[in-house]
């Protein structure tokens, strides 16, 4: 059987897949990008390898996408995330739809028409608000690990709101709920609501419009499909492996 490996060199993580004939996943593995994009796709290259007992060799195709793509350089073909991320989400997904690629470091909004062709998108690139990033200087503002975050703000049972779109301006909001003495649980649930909410204010989403979320962040905080759905009344789908559907998507580029 044919092997593709599939890797999403991204800003703050990087994250490979082996897929079969079939579409299978039989590998992944994801390791922080670091100062090196091309260390990260090597270790990302061994580490699957080393999954399915297998040598470079026996890799039928390559292809990989993400900020630092190029830096692959044992990558038969250099992708965007764009196209990848349409080809894993519309794969799980057949059906026109608005895919929100939501990152460390900026958001990604795909939409596909319903055979998977590209229509429009858009990025954010302005500010790290309604990012990874946001999320994880507001844990490390509140002295809380970012795992918990999600906990907490599931206890909440005041609504706040935090409504800057600069993320230098939000902290200083935070500041101010703080000394307002509002509830942690409620600050986390304000976080959280504030990243669906810049995401949301990138387009426009009638509520018959399928949702499709991918990226790292909806895999660790999967409250944010709750509080996006609430706020659109769209169908809201989350892929599996969803921190991988670049990887996932270029390699079934590799595939075809």
């Amino acid at each position: 059987m044919n092997l593709f490996m599939g890797l999403d060199i991204g800003s703050s993580f990087s994250k490979g897949v082996i897929i079969n004939d079939d579409g299978v996943i039989v590998a992944k593995y994801i390791t922080k990008s670091g100062y090196s994009f091309e260390l990260a796709a090597d270790e990302i290259k061994e580490n699957l390898l080393e999954q399915i007992g297998k040598n470079f060799q026996d890799i039928s195709s390559v292809v990989s996408c993400g900020y630092g793509r190029k830096n692959v350089s044992f990558a038969k073909f250099h992708k965007t995330e764009i196209t990848c991320h349409a080809r894993g989400a519309f794969y799980y997904f057949p059906a026109k739809a608005k895919i929100i690629d939501i990152g460390g470091q900026d958001n990604k909004i795909i939409e596909i028409d319903h055979i998977g062709n590209i229509l429009n998108f858009k990025m954010n690139r302005k500010c790290a608000a309604g990012t990874g990033a946001f999320i994880e200087e507001t844990a490390n503002r509140l002295n809380i690990e970012m795992n918990k975050l999600e906990s907490l703000a599931k206890k909440s049972t005041k609504a706040l709101t935090i409504s800057s779109f600069c993320t230098v301006f939000a902290q200083t909001e935070i500041i101010r709920l703080i000394k307002e003495g509002n509830k942690i649980e409620d600050i986390a649930n304000a976080i959280f609501d504030s990243v669906s909410q810049r995401i949301i204010e990138m387009d426009i989403f009638p509520k018959d419009t399928n949702i499709i979320i991918t990226g790292g962040v909806i895999s660790g905080f999967p409250i944010l499909k709750d509080i996006i759905y609430q706020k659109t009344g769209c169908n809201i789908l989350i892929p599996p492996d969803a921190q991988y559907c670049g990887a996932f998507g270029a390699s079934l580029l590799g595939r075809n």
